[in-house]
């Protein structure tokens, strides 16, 4: 049976107004310290749970959050979720999270539905508004992982820098025929991948020509998912990358993340072939995963952490007074990890 303030206040020997205001998270309410201690005795003995929804729809804030991040098998952004909550419960706020794969489906129902945010985080590409996901105006959100060109808030990563470095190092260790695999077949076309761009770049700038494996490249190798991008779908593109004559097929191959990377490695390894002696892989994001390989693997690290810390940051300013704040946008740097594999 549900404790209710009255149950408190007729054990307690006061009025219902007094245990209300007891209970209430502000201390500067006219209650004595003792009286006060003794109700909240009752309450914990008698096992009350205050209603914090409806607390917060009379204060006008929820306390309640959105995260909204990309494929939650992806252990990038399960890692990014638990950092963000801990990050968010710290600061006072509870959350509610969903990804970008089930928000986008036409009509579709998220765990957003029917709740009062106060403000949402949310990973999405330089193209993707929370009203279009969320179907909300107005809402306070603070973008993660990509520039926008609008005023939105943004905390981005320079995934473009580290593609330079990373294809920049596999030129100094001898490798001209590089590919870059992406499973977004829209990102070779329409959709802005810094990686792509950084790694077109620092092609162009080295005089190599540039090798995209997608859906949308003609003959392009690889049964790659266009909204997927796991392991199976490297595993399968691994396999098939072995089959070609050794002349034909890449010297190193620059994975879109560390999932598909780690699934082509045991592709590739499956048909028999080396890494690095026969190819050399490298993804990005720098999953823990892939430290804990015989030969760790090469990947762009992204500071998952800073990026959560400073994105809630600046949701907490901008829902607590900040509307006419200005813009707050970061991008942070990512760093070339080095492992084995290159």
């Amino acid at each position: 049976m549900q404790v209710s303030i009255k149950d408190i206040a007729a054990q307690a020997g006061v009025s219902v107004a007094t245990a209300s205001r007891a209970l209430s998270d502000h201390p500067g309410l006219e209650v004595a310290q003792s009286t006060r201690d003794r109700i909240r005795r009752f309450a914990v003995n008698l096992g009350y749970e205050p209603n914090r929804l409806a607390r917060g729809l009379q204060a006008r804030s929820t306390k309640i959050i959105g995260v909204l991040i990309g494929d939650i098998r992806n252990p990038y952004f399960a890692g990014m979720l638990e950092i963000a909550e801990d990050l968010a419960i710290t600061a006072g706020y509870q959350v509610i999270a969903d990804t970008t794969i089930r928000s986008a489906q036409p009509l579709a129902k998220t765990r957003f539905d029917g709740w009062p945010l106060d403000g949402v985080l949310m990973w999405a590409t330089s193209n993707t508004t929370a009203a279009t996901i969320l179907r909300r105006e107005q809402l306070p959100t603070v973008y993660m992982g990509y520039t926008r060109p609008d005023n939105a808030d943004y905390v981005a990563l320079d995934r473009f820098g580290g593609a330079k470095d990373l294809v920049n190092h596999l030129i100094g260790q001898g490798y001209r025929r590089i590919a870059y695999l992406t499973p977004d077949a829209a990102g070779v076309a329409t959709i802005p991948d810094d990686r792509l761009l950084g790694y077109t770049q620092a092609c162009d700038e080295n005089g190599i020509e540039p090798w995209i494996i997608s859906p949308m490249q003609p003959g392009s190798i690889g049964s790659i998912s266009v909204t997927g991008g796991r392991r199976s779908d490297g595993f399968a593109a691994g396999v098939e990358l072995a089959e070609l004559p050794e002349q034909e097929r890449p010297e190193a191959i620059f994975c879109y993340n560390d999932v598909i990377a780690l699934g082509m490695r045991e592709g590739l390894l499956s048909a028999g072939l080396r890494i690095p002696s026969d190819i050399a892989l490298a993804g990005c994001d720098g999953i823990e995963e892939g430290l804990y390989l015989s030969k760790p693997l090469t990947s762009i690290e992204t500071p998952v952490d800073l990026m959560c810390r400073t994105a809630i940051r600046f949701l907490v300013e901008r829902m607590t007074g900040g509307a006419d704040k200005p813009p707050q946008q970061i991008v942070l740097p990512t760093s070339l990890r080095i492992g084995g594999t290159t």
